[in-house]
């Protein structure tokens, strides 16, 4: 099987799962927060659905600038501390 059908593939399964297991996640919560008449579930309204595409094509305006105008060779390290401080961040929240 070729490469980028693999990747196509395997992408698109992990998607799909995740995708059920938060309905199936979000149906549990429901009943959970029904039971003890709480309203303390969070929803993607269509409001945010609105905006993600607009804040998600001013981060890559934003980034082909800062590729542009500092080159590859500054930006990458910064992209690369910035994901590692968010990262052992996530994982010490976690804990």
């Amino acid at each position: 099987m070729p490469l980028s059908i693999n990747i196509t593939l395997f992408s698109l399964a992990i998607i799909i799962a995740g995708s059920f297991r938060s309905v199936h996640q979000l149906i549990s919560e429901v009943k959970v927060c029904r039971s003890k008449e709480e309203s303390t579930i969070e929803t993607f309204t269509m409001d945010d659905a609105k905006q993600f595409p607009l804040y998600a094509g001013g981060t890559l305006v934003g980034l082909y600038a800062l590729i542009k105008f500092f080159g590859k060779e500054i930006v990458n390290p910064l992209i690369l501390t910035y994901m590692g401080i968010g990262g052992s961040t996530g994982v010490k929240g976690a804990l």
